[in-house]
């Protein structure tokens, strides 16, 4: 089943407005300039909206600072995007806001067709319109040849003009950010300095050593003098603090780089790879808005490179879209440097779909499909063939041919047991060098799936890369430095899958370590079916083994009274694991069993691993034992 979200559907028509939803290309956009501005979207041309003649977005930056009610936005001009070129004009109007709605009109700037261009555009104001919440209405009619674009987000910022009535996107549950921006800068009544920007630079005089950049903003109506710049360099070995008094004044609203390059307050990185965090602070006692006086990053010196990447795709087997994206990665990308895994999440795709691949969607958190993932870290949305093609080449040489890692693959080996069909491998990894936080690598999860090159007759269409059919196995991973870590996955094959070639010669084991965080992924293997070494015990032996039985005691959960998940199998296994997912796919709580019984069942009390309760919503059940394949049920948490 789909998830319930208006992105996931190629025309929308909103019932009583004329409102147009249509899947855009899904790259990413910035405008020239960033530190002057205020914006809700995500800089992604996710969709393009139709069918109205006049739109809005309400700047509240009286909003953006609990407990500081001082704060304008000084307004010199706004950028708005066009994702084609425009043919009609464009009247943008600036106002105050009376009752949730425009009002008192500062400055109208018509703007010809002939002056805008696809992309960017900035309009200048004819002055600097001060205010603490401000209005920005763009009348441009809109057919479905001359869209506006907006990106992911909340929704609640963005407005469409329909019966005298501007509404929100979000009260129709269109959970998107029109690509508008205001250009200016913040007022406030009191001091504050605000970090625009922080990093840590390699020196070039001093191989090794890096220093410190901060780039500050004086918001305040008068001139600051006598504060002071802190940054944190954390690594898995140590943790160094360091800061500076800085004497120079700052007039109203100049902005000034402080870099120490080549002084006292460099700091040289470690001998060998390593992952750092970093943390810059701007401070002065009299500053009333903390909120804008941090930036925090992180970076590594990981130098293992990268054997291969995983590429996935969120997909349907009857879309033109999705086969436009076989079409074009596979002219792309070498089939020897990535490993494709196609996901089919609606059961409309039976018999290519899975819950595991239901699983995997929601684990990206994405809007709909299809969609690609590379390497986890970044998606582009494959509507239209031209813009996928720049995304992944430009993906490809920029990010891909250059990744780097910390861990490598030592091998992996496997069994087959044809009379029984189990399945048995063991998966070696290694951290020879590389210094990782534990916070970072705690967070780190190994894969294993099943997957198959459909090259049967009765394949609908000519798939580039494997179809995903179940995930056999998730574990943390603990690879500190200078440590090996062996992996075991232990099922029987037809319980978790069953192949839609005409034996299991198409069918191999893919396998890779992700951070469930940020969705980095470190590696990615892989081994054939044909190349696990084939065992034979007595004819006696059971062909199938019955499968695992899981249910919840009772469902809708009430949180005041928690929930056991009843598990039961044919025998006691050597290992189970038994997570709850919520409906991104993110790991709420999560149980390792060393020796479980047959029959048994563990009680969630409705909280996360950090003991806070969850959310009223859907969550996922999913129960791993050593030789079954995973069951996934999913239940309704209700607060109470």
């Amino acid at each position: 089943m789909k998830k319930i979200c208006v992105l996931l559907v190629l025309s929308v028509i909103i019932p009583v407005w004329s409102l147009q939803v249509l899947p855009a290309h899904g790259d990413a956009v910035s405008p020239a300039t960033e530190d002057t501005l205020v914006y809700y979207h995500t800089r992604h041309d996710d969709l393009h909206l139709s069918g109205v003649d006049s739109w809005a977005v309400r700047f509240a930056y009286d909003e953006f600072y609990t407990g500081v009610d001082s704060l304008q936005f000084a307004a010199q001009g706004a950028w708005c995007y066009f994702p084609t070129t425009p043919v009609n004009q464009l009247e943008l109007v600036l106002t105050a806001e009376n009752i949730n709605q425009p009002s008192t009109q500062y400055t109208t700037q018509v703007v010809p067709a002939s002056e805008l261009n696809s992309g960017w555009n900035y309009i200048p104001f004819d002055a600097t319109y001060t205010d603490s919440v401000l209005w920005l209405i763009a009348n441009y009619d809109t057919p479905t040849t001359q869209p506006l674009s907006a990106s992911l987000g909340g929704g609640q910022h963005s407005y469409f003009y329909s019966d005298e009535y501007y509404y929100s996107f979000s009260s129709i549950t269109l959970n998107a950010e029109l690509l508008f921006s205001l250009q200016g800068f913040p007022v406030f009544l009191h001091t504050d300095l605000e970090l625009l920007a922080f990093s840590m630079e390699a020196d070039p005089a001093n191989p090794g050593r890096i220093y410190p950049v901060f780039t500050v903003m004086n918001n305040s109506p008068v001139s600051v003098s006598n504060f002071q710049l802190h940054f944190t360099v954390d690594t898995a070995q140590n943790s160094v603090h360091d800061s500076v008094l800085v004497a120079q004044t700052l007039e109203p609203l100049a902005v000034e780089q402080f870099s120490y390059v080549g002084g006292e307050h460099a700091f040289t990185l470690l001998d060998q790879a390593a992952q750092y965090a970093i943390s810059g602070r701007v401070y002065h006692p009299d500053d009333i808005c903390a909120g804008n006086n941090s930036l925090s990053s992180q970076f590594d010196t990981f130098d293992e490179p990268m054997d291969g990447f995983l590429l996935e795709n969120i997909v349907q087997l009857d879309d033109l879209n999705s086969s436009d994206i076989w079409m074009e990665e596979s002219s792309i990308i070498d089939p020897a440097e990535a490993t494709v895994l196609n996901y089919f999440p609606d059961v409309a795709n039976i018999p290519y779909f899975s819950l595991d691949a239901q699983l995997r969607q929601a684990y990206y958190d994405l809007p709909g499909i299809p969609t690609v993932i590379i390497g986890g870290e970044d998606f582009i949305i494959g509507y239209s063939t031209p813009f996928f093609s720049d995304s992944l080449i430009s993906y490809q040489e920029n990010l891909i041919n250059n990744a780097t890692t910390f861990v490598s693959d030592a091998g992996a080996t496997g069994q087959y047991n044809p009379t029984t069909d189990r399945v048995i491998i063991h998966v070696t990894l290694q951290n020879t060098h590389a210094y990782v936080m534990s916070d970072y690598l705690g967070n780190c999860t190994f894969y294993m799936a099943i997957a198959e090159q459909d090259t049967s007759a009765s394949a609908p269409v000519e798939l580039y890369g494997d179809i995903f059919h179940s995930m056999v196995l998730e574990a943390p991973v603990h690879l500190s430095h200078d440590s090996t870590e062996v992996f075991t996955a232990n099922f029987v094959l037809s319980n978790c899958c069953t192949p839609l070639g005409q034996d299991t010669d198409r069918i191999r084991y893919i396998y890779w370590m992700q951070n469930d965080d940020d969705h980095r992924i470190f590696l990615t293997g892989s081994i054939a079916h044909q190349d696990l070494e084939e065992v034979q015990v007595s004819s006696g032996s059971p062909v199938h083994q019955p499968g695992m039985y899981v249910s919840l005691s009772s469902n809708p959960v009430l949180s005041t009274m928690g929930v056991r998940i009843n598990y039961a199998l044919p025998a006691a296994p050597s290992g189970m694991a038994i997570t709850v997912y919520n409906v991104k796919g993110q790991r709420v709580r999560n149980w390792h069993i060393s020796d479980s019984q047959a029959r048994s069942s563990i009680d969630w009390n409705c909280t996360d691993s950090q003991g806070k309760a969850v959310a009223s919503g859907v969550y996922f059940f999913k129960v791993q034992a050593s030789g079954y394949p995973p069951v996934i049920t999913k239940g309704l948490v209700l607060k109470q």
